[in-house]
């Protein structure tokens, strides 16, 4: 297998576990896993979890809606802790990158999500690296249990 093809299977496999530790374990194996997956070393695979985990959120939205044509425009209601909406402003820049990568991935805007997955995980410390694999797996879950072909 090419490095790509290895770290992209890495990714997959790490989610299927995250989303199984979610369903039947503990809350402590999720957080063990959050904790290993937002060490520094472990950097490369946070990112292609969290790839991985934009994917089946834009695979499952794109099932639901039908595949996007060519001005097809996404939006998403963002709303704070006490559900009042709220301005992509008023995100954390790691949480606002997180959203504009899952947009750009719905849109097919590849090299956008790079960009954004970069600004969300490149400067993020343990906490913000956590909010955004959070972010994430609960849009990855969200979407995958709405949409009824999974």
């Amino acid at each position: 297998m090419t490095p790509m093809r290895d770290e992209r299977a890495q990714a997959m496999a790490t989610v299927c576990a995250l989303i199984d530790e979610i369903d039947h374990g503990s809350d402590e194996s999720v957080a063990a896993t959050v904790d290993r997956l937002t060490a520094p070393e472990h950097a490369a695979l946070l990112r292609a979890v969290v790839d991985e985990l934009l994917q089946l959120s834009a695979a499952a939205v794109h099932a639901i809606a039908g595949e996007p044509g060519p001005d097809a425009t996404y939006m998403l209601d963002l709303c704070d802790a006490e559900g009042v909406p709220t301005d992509i402003d008023r995100v954390d820049p790691p949480q606002r990158a997180v959203i504009r990568a899952l947009l750009a991935r719905l849109a097919g805007h590849e090299d956008d999500v790079a960009a954004q997955l970069d600004m969300a995980l490149a400067t993020a410390d343990r906490k913000d690296a956590a909010d955004v694999l959070s972010t994430a797996l609960v849009w990855a879950m969200d979407t995958l249990s709405r949409n009824d072909s999974w």
